[in-house]
C-alpha cells in the first residue's frame, strides 16, 4: 500500500471541496484506459508505413476492393482522430497508421477540409479551410429541428419548469429567412449571420464553450447567447430546466446538436481516403481548456460519445481526453526546429479565442513531461479584444445622435447593430490580427455623416490591453512556479490564433525582457512558424500525434514487459487515489448523485448549513498515472464548524487497485473496490479562534465557523507528503 505520512488514529470529518480544475489537467487526461499524460517521442525510420498516399480512392473504386482484403487492411491499421472545439472555430485532425508500426509524424496529420455548408458563392473560399466557425443556428419551430431519438436529452419531469411539457410552441418573433426554417451550422450559419436580419433572427449560437466556462469575466460576452437560449427554451426547441445547476443538460443537448453534422461531415471526409473501414480500431481525442470544470468536462464528453454512437466513425471508437497545452505542445515540439535541451523546462502559452492556458514541461531523458506545477488559465483571449472594441464604437455613435443615426440606416434597409457587428467584424479579421501599436481604426457606417470616425493607436491599444495583461498573468503564474520549485525556464512556446498576434508577442518580449533585468533569466519567445502545415489547427493535429504517441507507447510496453524512457523518481501509480468529500447535493451536475437512493436524502441535511450534503469520494489519481516528483494535488478546503466543536479538521483517504470514477458515495458499488488507507490527516486550526474569527449567520439554521485553507499533496519519489 502507498506510503503516506503525517497521519493519525482520529475520529475523521468531511470537508465540502474539490480540487482546482486547473490542477487535475494531468488526471483527467489520462483518466481512461487509452489516455497517456506524457508522451515519449519515439522517431520512425520508415515514413511510408504511417503516410497516408496522395492519392484517393472513389466510391466505385472501393466497391471493387474484396471483402476480405479490406478487412484484412482495416485489422493491420487504425485511426486517429482529434477534436478540438473552439470558442469561435473547430477543427477536426487525423491519421492512420499500422497498428504495431511507428507513431504518427505532423507531416501524415491531415485536417478535415470540404465544409461544404457555406452558401454557393462563399464556397470556394471555404472549400480549403481546415476549421469552421463554431457557430451553428435553429430552425424558427421545434418542429423543424429534427434529432436522432438517441440524442436527444431525456430530463425525468421534475426537472422541468412547469409548463415546459406542453405541446403547444411559442412562436418565433424574428424575421426568419427560408435557409433558416432548417438546422445550419459553420459557415453556412455565419453567412446567414451577415444577411440583413443577422441581429433580428433569434436563434444563432455562438460563444458556447464560454458558457462551459462560467465566470465573471465571460459574462461580459455570453450576455446575448443566454438571451437566444432563453427564446429556445421559450419555443420549445431546447428543454427549459427548473434548477440552474440542470443548465448542463442544456449545454449537452447543444453539443450534440453541433457535434451531430460535424462528425458526419468527418466520416464523409474520411471515406476519400483509400485506407478508410468502419470496422477499424479509431482514438477519438477531444480536448478541453484546463480551466474547464469536472461537470463540463463530463457534458463535452458524454456529448462526443453519444454522437459517435450515431454516426459510427468506427465501429471500434476509444475515447480519449487531452488538456489542449498538452495537445499543443505534442504538435509544435515535434513540428518546430527548436531544440529543448535535456533538464530544460518550458511553458506552452496556448492563446486561443476565449481563453489563455498555460503548462510547464521538462525534458526528462528526452520526453517532453508534465513539470509537475499547477496549470494556470484565464478568458482573456482574442474575442475580448473584439467586444471591447464594439462597446467602444458603440459609445461613440450614442455620443453622435443614436437614434438619428439608426433612422437613417433604416430608410436603406439596414439597422445600427448591423453596421455595429459588420465593424467589428472587419475590425477582427483586418486590425486585431496584425496591429503592432501604431495602426489607427476607421469603422465605416453606412449613411453616417461626416466627419467620419477615427480610433487613433491609443484608443486600439485600450481594446487590447485586457488580453495583453491577462496573458502576462499567466505566463507570470507559470514562471513563478517553475522558479519557486527549482526549475529552469528557458523557452515560453506561443500557439493558438490569438498567439499570432503582434501587440501580444510585443507586450510579452517587454515583460520577458523586464524578467532578464531583474531576475537575470533568459528567456526565448518562440512562436510557431505560420506557414506550417496545419498551424492554424495546432491542438486537433497535437491530439493526433499525442495518442499515436501513446498508442505506440503502450504497443511498446505490452511487447517488452517494461516502461520506456522513465525517470528514476518516476513511478506508475499501482492504485488510484481518492479523498472522501462532503458535496451538496447536486443531481444535475454529477452522475453519482443522481444514482443516490432520494428516500434518504433526507438523513443527510447539514445541521449546520441546512443543506443535503453526500459523502462522496474524489478520485485525485488513477491506477496507472505516470507520479511525477511536485505537487500531487492542492485541495481548497472549506470545513464549517459548530461553535461548541473543536477546530480540529481531518481528512480520510482511499486506494483502490482499479481505475475509479469521482463523485459516487462512498458505500455505492461504484466504489466497492477502494479501501481506506489511513484512518486520518488531523489539521489543527484552534489558534483561529484566538485570532477573531468570526461567526457565520446568514442563511444558515444556526451560526457555525467557517474554515478554508489549501491542502497541498506532495510526492517526492517515494511517498507523499502534506
Amino acid at each position: 500500500m502507498p506510503n503516506i505520512k503525517n497521519c493519525k488514529n482520529r475520529r475523521r470529518t468531511y470537508v465540502e471541496a474539490s480540487p482546482s480544475p486547473s490542477d487535475r489537467d494531468d488526471y483527467e487526461s489520462s483518466r481512461h484506459s487509452c489516455g497517456v499524460n506524457d508522451q515519449a517521442p519515439i522517431e520512425s525510420e520508415n515514413d511510408s508505413l504511417t503516410r497516408s498516399p496522395s492519392r484517393t480512392v472513389s466510391q466505385n473504386d472501393a466497391e471493387l476492393v474484396p471483402h476480405d482484403i479490406a478487412g484484412a487492411q482495416a485489422a493491420d491499421r487504425i485511426g486517429f482522430l482529434g477534436f478540438d472545439f473552439g470558442t469561435t472555430t473547430t477543427g477536426i485532425a487525423y491519421a492512420n497508421a499500422k497498428s504495431d508500426g511507428p507513431a504518427v509524424k505532423p507531416v501524415d496529420v491531415r485536417c478535415v477540409t470540404g465544409w461544404s455548408n457555406a452558401a454557393r458563392p462563399d464556397w470556394e473560399i471555404y472549400n480549403n479551410t481546415r476549421y469552421i466557425p463554431s457557430e451553428f443556428t435553429y430552425p424558427s419551430t421545434p418542429q423543424q429541428m429534427i434529432r436522432p431519438k438517441e440524442l436527444e436529452v431525456k430530463l425525468d419531469i421534475d426537472k422541468l419548469k412547469s409548463g415546459a411539457m406542453e405541446s403547444n410552441p411559442v412562436p418565433s418573433t424574428g424575421k426568419i429567412s427560408v435557409q433558416q426554417e432548417r438546422f445550419t451550422y459553420g459557415w453556412e450559419s455565419r453567412s446567414e449571420m451577415g444577411t440583413a436580419y443577422r441581429h433580428l433572427q433569434s436563434n444563432t449560437i455562438s460563444l458556447l464553450k464560454l458558457r462551459l466556462l462560467p465566470d465573471r469575466e465571460t459574462r461580459s460576452l455570453t450576455k446575448n447567447l443566454e438571451a437566444v437560449i432563453r427564446h429556445l427554451k421559450d419555443i420549445r426547441t431546447l428543454p427549459d430546466v427548473e434548477d440552474a445547476a440542470d443548465e448542463q443538460f442544456v449545454n449537452e443537448q447543444m453539443l450534440q446538436d453541433f457535434f451531430l453534422p460535424v462528425f458526419r461531415q468527418t466520416k464523409a471526409h474520411l471515406q476519400s481516403e483509400h485506407w478508410y473501414q468502419e470496422d477499424m480500431q479509431f482514438y477519438i481525442t477531444m480536448t478541453w481548456p484546463p480551466m474547464c470544470s469536472d461537470e463540463s468536462r463530463e457534458v463535452l464528453e458524454r456529448a462526443c460519445r453519444n454522437v459517435e454512437s450515431v454516426v459510427r466513425i468506427s465501429r471500434q471508437p476509444s475515447f480519449e481526453f487531452a488538456a489542449e497545452p498538452e495537445a499543443a505542445k505534442d504538435f509544435v515540439l515535434a513540428s518546430m526546429r527548436y531544440d529543448v535541451s535535456r533538464g530544460e523546462s518550458f511553458v506552452v502559452l496556448d492563446c486561443g479565442g476565449g481563453t489563455v492556458d498555460a503548462h510547464t514541461f521538462t525534458n526528462r531523458n528526452n520526453a517532453h513531461k508534465s513539470a509537475g506545477i499547477r496549470t494556470a488559465g484565464k478568458c482573456c483571449g482574442a474575442r475580448f479584444v473584439k467586444e471591447t472594441a464594439r462597446r467602444m464604437l458603440v459609445k461613440e455613435l450614442k455620443r453622435r445622435n443614436w437614434e438619428k443615426i439608426n433612422k437613417a440606416l433604416e430608410d436603406l434597409g439596414s439597422s445600427i447593430e448591423e453596421q455595429i457587428g459588420a465593424a467589428a467584424d472587419l475590425f477582427e479579421t483586418n486590425l486585431q490580427t496584425c496591429f503592432s501599436g501604431v495602426e489607427t481604426w476607421r469603422p465605416k457606417i453606412l449613411g453616417m455623416s461626416e466627419p467620419p470616425i477615427v480610433f487613433d493607436a491609443n484608443d486600439v491599444s485600450t481594446c487590447f490591453r485586457r488580453s495583453l495583461e491577462g496573458t502576462v498573468e499567466v505566463m507570470h503564474d507559470q514562471l513563478e512556479q517553475a522558479r519557486n520549485v527549482g526549475l529552469t525556464v528557458r523557452k515560453i512556446i506561443m500557439t493558438g490564433g490569438f498567439g499570432q498576434s503582434p501587440a501580444l508577442q510585443k507586450r510579452l518580449q517587454e515583460e520577458l525582457r523586464r524578467l532578464q533585468r531583474d531576475f537575470g533569466d533568459s528567456i526565448d519567445l518562440v512562436f510557431l512558424d505560420t506557414h506550417e502545415p496545419n498551424s492554424e489547427n495546432t491542438v486537433a493535429c497535437g491530439a493526433v500525434l499525442r495518442a499515436s504517441n501513446a498508442h505506440v507507447r503502450r504497443h511498446f510496453q505490452k511487447m517488452n514487459h517494461t516502461d520506456i524512457d522513465q525517470d528514476p523518481n518516476e513511478r506508475i501509480a499501482r492504485y488510484s487515489y481518492g479523498v472522501l468529500r462532503r458535496e451538496m447535493y447536486q443531481p444535475g451536475r454529477y452522475v453519482g448523485h443522481r444514482k443516490f437512493p432520494k428516500q434518504y436524502l433526507k438523513d443527510f441535511k447539514s445541521d449546520v448549513n441546512g443543506r443535503i450534503e453526500l459523502q462522496t469520494i474524489l478520485w485525485l489519481k488513477q491506477k496507472g498515472d505516470i507520479m511525477t516528483p511536485g505537487v500531487f494535488a492542492e485541495l481548497e478546503c472549506a470545513h464549517e464548524l459548530d461553535p461548541s466543536s473543536t477546530f480540529v479538521c481531518e481528512e480520510k483517504f482511499y486506494a483502490s487497485d482499479e481505475v475509479m470514477t469521482s463523485h459516487f458515495d462512498e458505500d455505492s458499488k461504484e466504489n466497492r473496490a477502494a479501501r481506506p488507507v489511513l484512518n486520518g490527516l488531523e489539521v489543527n486550526l484552534s489558534f483561529l479562534k484566538d485570532q477573531g474569527l468570526r461567526l457565520e449567520t446568514q442563511g444558515r439554521p444556526k451560526p457555525a465557523y467557517v474554515v478554508c485553507f489549501l491542502l497541498r499533496i506532495l510526492y517526492d519519489g517515494e511517498k507523499l507528503d502534506f
